[in-house]
């Protein structure tokens, strides 16, 4: 069975705090893939990073809405993380609302783990991530 998967690399400055670490081996493992070594960023960099790439891509991708769905669940919604970053965040809200739904099915439902896709694929399910996303953020606004 073929796996859909994106793997990107990062140039960025280097990441506050980050670990080096190897994939989970069940990831290596499913991919059929040697365990990499990865710096990673841990929950609250990763929020305030998630911002400020929806805030500065040129094109908005649907990805940062749905790893920020993630992150904020991971961090029980608490936005104090994002103060840092708290002058962006109404433009971040911006960016958020800019993802259609077609736009989350080619760029985060296509390369879901195909038992979890069926979770995410609907326009309910993409009206409530985005929704929740925004009003994440909306708690963090200046």
């Amino acid at each position: 069975m073929a796996l859909h998967t994106k793997i990107e690399f990062s140039r960025r400055k280097a990441i506050e705090d980050a670990g080096l670490e190897a994939i989970d081996s069940a990831v290596s493992q499913a991919y059929q893939i040697l365990p990499l070594l990865v710096f990673h960023y841990p929950l609250v960099p990763a929020m305030r990073q998630k911002v400020q790439a929806l805030v500065g891509r040129q094109t908005v991708q649907a990805r940062d809405v749905f790893d920020l769905a993630v992150l904020f669940a991971r961090a029980g919604g608490n936005v104090e993380a994002l103060s840092l970053v708290r002058d962006i965040v109404p433009k971040a809200i911006e960016r958020a609302m800019e993802v259609s739904f077609d736009e989350y099915q080619g760029q985060v439902v296509a390369y879901l783990d195909p038992a979890h896709a069926p979770a995410y694929s609907s326009r309910r399910a993409w009206d409530a991530l985005q929704t929740n996303v925004v009003e994440t953020l909306e708690r963090a606004a200046p």
